[in-house]
């Protein structure tokens, strides 16, 4: 049985993690907060710095102050400045979320908690602890590799890809391949950058992508359509168990075919046409989708239908160990078959 997917109650669950005030700052330093809190929205950095700046200037405590300044300086890629201010909404609620959340980020960016040189002063500000042994720091973060310190600073990369996949995002018209492997990774990712930036501009983007992705449903275009289907995805063609029955010289039904359960089936063809030697047939599967990631077109010439014959075609199509005679090549003169099985009926409806 298939579910649709809670998106209102996990979009209601991370809206509510957004929550929690932790200081009570004066309103001349709201004011600054909120300013810097809209130039960090409009990516305008700098500005967002300077604001948040002078918020602290006149509450040095003010927590969510601290917690968008240090995702500012994770934007800019400044992990020394950024690990200072996580680690000052740590030391003012190490209990809170934020300070859960905060102490989390430290250790994605693989920075101590409390720096060597700070234990040797607590009473240090967020400048300087973010100054004090840069170059340490430094040093630990060309340790971590490319692909760790990418991973620890990754929303300026996270945004640019986003919108050169917008460019030319084409949802309504994309298989359901393309969904599951392409776009359910950006629905994750939105809920990452979220959940590391606390920038609702993630949920929005969320919900968009999300409810254009439902709208791809087989019952929603079926009902637009007039018609009715199932709630799900089809993917990747049908997975059907074709069947097609091959009569002998007589007109009796000789040889069954059936489709190996896989893939696109649906375009799959068989054809038979006269062999080379007289009362034998030459049979052909041709499969142009599979065609483009395997050999999937194969010819089984001068088949017999006398379970007697070398080239009886039972064997030559099913048993892919199967020689038929001396000098038999199997990759030349016949391969076996990744799409179709065969059955003699004859022999299967004898008493």
């Amino acid at each position: 049985m298939r579910h649709a997917f809670p998106w209102a109650t996990l979009i209601c669950a991370l809206l509510a993690l957004a929550g929690g005030v932790l200081a009570a700052p004066s309103e001349q330093a709201k004011e600054h907060y909120q300013a810097g809190l809209e130039a960090k929205q409009a990516k305008d950095y700098d500005k967002a710095i300077l604001e948040l700046k002078q918020a602290l200037d006149l509450d040095k405590d003010y927590v969510d102050a601290h917690w968008v300044l240090a995702w500012v300086y994770v934007a800019k890629n400044d992990p020394q400045r950024a690990a200072a201010h996580f680690r000052e909404v740590v030391r003012l609620g190490p209990d809170a979320e934020k300070g859960i959340a905060a102490r989390k980020a430290l250790e994605r960016m693989g920075l101590p908690l409390e720096p060597p040189q700070q234990q040797a002063s607590t009473q240090a500000t967020p400048t300087q602890a973010a100054s004090v042994g840069s170059q340490q720091v430094e040093q630990r973060t060309a340790n971590m590799g490319a692909t760790d310190a990418g991973m620890a600073f990754t929303r300026a990369h996270f945004d640019e890809m986003d919108r050169q996949i917008e460019e030319h995002r084409d949802i309504a018209n994309s298989p359901a391949s393309n969904l599951a492997w392409g776009e359910a990774y950006m629905l994750r990712g939105y809920i990452e950058m979220y959940l590391a930036t606390r920038d609702r501009d993630y949920l929005r983007r969320l919900v968009r992508v999300a409810n254009a992705v439902i709208e791809t449903r087989d019952d929603r275009v079926a009902a637009r359509e007039g018609r009715k289907a199932r709630p799900l995805w089809s993917i990747a063609g049908k997975y059907t168990q074709a069947r097609l029955v091959l009569k002998d010289a007589q007109g009796h039904d000789a040889v069954m075919l059936r489709s190996i359960r896989n893939n696109y089936n649906n375009k799959t063809v068989v054809t038979v046409q006269p062999g080379a030697q007289v009362g034998t047939f030459d049979l052909t599967t041709r499969n142009d989708v599979h065609q483009q990631h395997l050999d999937a077109n194969v010819t089984f010439p001068d088949l017999s239908l006398d379970p007697g014959s070398p080239r009886y075609f039972k064997r030559m199509i099913n048993d892919p160990k199967y020689v038929a005679e001396a000098g038999f090549e199997r990759d030349r003169d016949s391969k076996p078959s990744v799409l179709l099985l065969a059955t003699d009926i004859r022999r299967e409806k004898r008493p």
